[in-house]
């Protein structure tokens, strides 16, 4: 942490509390400014198609055929997992929703690779399975190659490692220079807003390094769930009873799963290799177990079944956390997010429909390209436009129609305006939010 931080962190005693907490809720959007190169930024997208890089793959298969003892049988061979990918691609393609993104291609493959890992109906480890008992049987097409049934079993957690993969190479791909600077942008911010308020809490959806390497150090208030010292394990206690923290609720690059304590690891090659040793040496879990059977949501959560993930920790940890903390908190800040996790929607719902809370909510739209238009944004499904469609439809419903042209008024000579009673909305995107460094200014208009 960088010395400007730790200087606010140790001031903290003597200012006076202006508000009881506050909550920021952090999507993909407020990760994408800052870690990219110039060719890629961290993205769904970049991550979908990591998931057809042959060189990611062959680095990861490499490490897990490395681990692999000579006398299990678990071979995988990369034309199959390619194949299979392929294949899942052309189904998902044809959907808008589903295109270009990693999530729905990690559904359908732990679901297939789960029937392709069972020698018969009796060893299926998610109900799902059980469906392809009906129609044709995927193993017609790819249980002829190479990849076993044993191996197929573990395509699931290597995919994952892929995209944890591409998430360590583009961080690691950061100039110095940036990386001082995103670091010291993150721990200013979050750093005045715990002068301010008596509980800080962030919830992360993002795997990547960039909230932790920007809030840890002997110094920061903010506990990430997990005990300080060497081995990291998971901590029920530094989750719940701490005043101010910083939880990955989807999962990290760091993370090591181990049944219900898990552990983290700042080195983040050195935890992914860790996994993959630890599939045959029994040191990481490869699955959790939920009411459908298991699930290979361990150290990252993805797909459309996350819900079963929530049944153990420290996922279960982190949700009542975050219940807990919109509960009693006086605004929620939503960075960077779609709002399409209808599992936080809800949550987020009734939070709005309990005492006086505020949520501000940062998107990104370049207002020197095109001035903004809440009308078209919505009417175009644009970004914005979704962002707002899912709000509308799983959060808060409000009406626009009587001030629309105000809302367009304040966002182009301000950047910020008010949507409904309790709600504002910032279109300037994650990193100016961060550099204005003031919120007040816009709570100052619910």
């Amino acid at each position: 942490m960088n010395g400007q931080t730790s200087l606010f962190f140790n001031h903290i005693g003597r200012h006076i509390m202006e508000a009881k907490s506050i909550t920021f809720f952090l999507g993909a959007g407020a990760s994408i400014p800052f870690i990219k190169n110039e060719n890629t930024a961290l993205s769904t997208q970049s991550l979908y198609y990591s998931l057809f890089d042959d060189t990611i793959w062959d680095v990861v298969l490499k490490e897990y055929h490395k681990a692999k003892p000579p006398s299990v049988v678990a071979n995988i061979c990369y034309d199959d997992v390619k194949k299979l990918l392929g294949r899942l691609n052309e189904l998902t393609s044809v959907h808008a929703q589903w295109k270009n993104n990693f999530e729905p291609l990690i559904h359908l493959l732990d679901k297939v690779c789960d029937y392709l890992s069972a020698r018969s109906s009796r060893e299926f480890g998610n109900i799902d399975s059980m469906l392809f008992e009906i129609w044709q049987k995927p193993e017609r097409q790819f249980l002829s190659c190479c990849t076993d049934h044993d191996g197929w079993r573990y395509v699931p957690l290597l995919a994952r490692e892929v995209i944890v993969s591409k998430t360590i190479e583009l961080w690691k791909s950061l100039p110095s220079s940036d990386l001082k600077r995103i670091k010291e942008l993150h721990g200013k911010f979050y750093g005045d807003r715990v002068l301010g308020y008596n509980s800080v809490n962030i919830f992360s959806l993002n795997y990547d390094p960039l909230i932790y390497e920007s809030l840890q150090g002997s110094s920061s208030p903010f506990s990430f769930g997990f005990e300080v010292a060497a081995p990291k394990q998971f901590s029920v206690h530094e989750t719940l009873a701490s005043k101010h923290t910083a939880l990955f609720v989807h999962g990290h690059v760091g993370f090591i799963p181990q049944d219900d304590r898990p552990c983290f690891e700042d080195d983040y090659s050195k935890a992914q290799g860790s996994r993959i040793k630890g599939i045959f040496i029994g040191s990481a879990s490869t699955a959790t177990t939920g009411m459908k059977g298991i699930s290979r949501n361990t150290f990252m959560i993805t797909g459309y079944d996350k819900m079963e993930s929530f049944s153990s920790n420290p996922y279960a940890a982190f949700m009542l956390r975050f219940s807990k903390s919109i509960l009693e908190n006086e605004c929620l800040v939503v960075i960077g997010s779609s709002l399409s996790d209808v599992h936080w929607n809800s949550i987020m719902k009734n939070m709005l429909e309990v005492g006086n809370k505020k949520l501000i909510v940062v998107v990104w739209y370049d207002r020197k390209a095109k001035a903004f238009d809440l009308g078209i944004e919505i009417s175009q499904l644009t970004e914005v436009g979704r962002l707002l469609t899912n709000f509308q439809a799983s959060i808060s419903t409000f009406s626009l129609s009587s001030h629309v042209s105000t809302v367009n008024t304040d966002i182009n000579s301000r950047g910020y305006a008010k949507l409904a009673d309790n709600v504002a909305l910032y279109v300037d995107g994650a990193e100016a939010f961060y550099t204005m460094n003031n919120i007040k200014s816009i709570l100052a208009i619910l």
